[in-house]
Order: structure tokens, then C-alpha cells, then sequence
């Protein structure tokens, strides 16, 4: 767990550096990924108030970064719309929920695909023991798509991503 804060914090700096993509979506994914992790390891108890202030701090952390990227002289779509206030980010927000909408609807083959992570994403969820890592890739996946217009690729790749850690953790358990 040592090198935990640091590494979340190498992560965000390239996820969220104007010269490198600038992915304030991803930022804010990461953000709440490593968070939750960090708070499961330390056995944190997961009360509404300390999620709701787990949350906060995740959105305070992408501003934070994205405000000392623009500092620094970082100029990106998401230094401008942060820039912008508020209801810019309201805006952009919405935009995206629609084109996730769009994109679940867009097909049958879309819908299933959808459908099924997203299902399989809930029975990982509701399976015991709880295993940290697995709870963090969760929140990170949830987190995902609220702020991304993917929702294919967050849904499934996630879903792939999670079902392998977890199966890998219960592996690891039996040896």
C-alpha cells in the first residue's frame, strides 16, 4: 500500500496533462478508483458520509489538476469547459449522458452487449468475499459511465476486466 499514493497521483498527472490527452472523464475515473482502493486497504468504514466525502474528494482532486494544468499553461477541451464554470460542466455532462443513450439504443447487438456487462458487472458485485481491488475497479467502472460517452466499451471491457481480477483473486485465495 506504500506506493499506492504515488503511483495514483503518476497516473492522474498523465491522464489529466493538457500534453497528454487531457482526459478529464478518465481523471475523475482514476481519481475515484484509487480513493475507494486506498479506503478499503485502510478498512475504512463505507458510510454514506465517507462515501459522500470520498466522492467529493475525487471531484476536488480533477479540479485541482486540471486548475494546475491550466496554471502550468495547459490548454485543452477539458481546461476550457472547466474554465467556462459551472454550467458548462453541466452542459457537457448532459451531452454525454446523451450520447450514451444514443449509443445503447443505437442497435440490438448494442443493447445485448450493453445489457449483459452491465449484468455481470451487478452478480460481480453482489458476490462474497468482497475483495478490495475488485470493489475499486467497480466504482471506477460505475464512476465511467457517468462521465464517459462510451458505454460499450466501459460496459464490456470493463465487465472483462473485473471478471478476470475477481476470478484471479478467488485463484489466488485457494493456493
Amino acid at each position: 500500500m506504500g506506493l499506492l499514493p504515488l503511483i495514483a497521483v503518476c497516473v492522474l498527472v498523465v491522464v489529466g496533462a493538457s500534453g497528454l490527452g487531457a482526459d478529464g472523464g478518465g481523471v475523475l475515473v482514476f481519481a475515484a478508483g484509487y480513493l475507494f482502493l486506498w479506503l478499503r486497504l485502510r478498512r475504512v468504514a463505507l458510510t454514506a458520509r465517507n462515501v459522500a466525502l470520498a466522492g467529493a474528494t475525487a471531484i476536488g482532486v480533477g479540479l485541482l489538476l486540471v486548475g494546475l494544468d491550466a496554471a502550468f499553461g495547459g490548454s485543452s477541451h477539458v481546461t476550457r469547459t472547466v474554465g467556462d464554470g459551472p454550467g458548462a460542466l453541466a452542459g457537457e455532462l448532459a451531452h454525454r449522458w446523451r450520447v450514451s443513450l444514443d449509443g445503447y439504443v443505437s442497435s440490438g447487438q448494442a443493447t445485448l452487449i450493453i445489457t449483459f456487462s452491465l449484468l455481470l458487472l451487478v452478480w460481480i458485485a453482489l458476490r462474497r468475499p468482497r475483495y478490495a481491488a475488485v470493489d475499486a475497479v467497480l466504482v471506477a467502472l460505475a464512476v465511467s459511465l457517468l462521465v464517459n460517452d462510451s458505454p460499450r466499451d466501459v460496459a464490456a471491457y470493463g465487465a472483462l476486466s473485473c471478471a478476470a481480477l475477481r476470478f484471479w483473486e478467488e485463484a489466488r485465495r485457494v493456493q
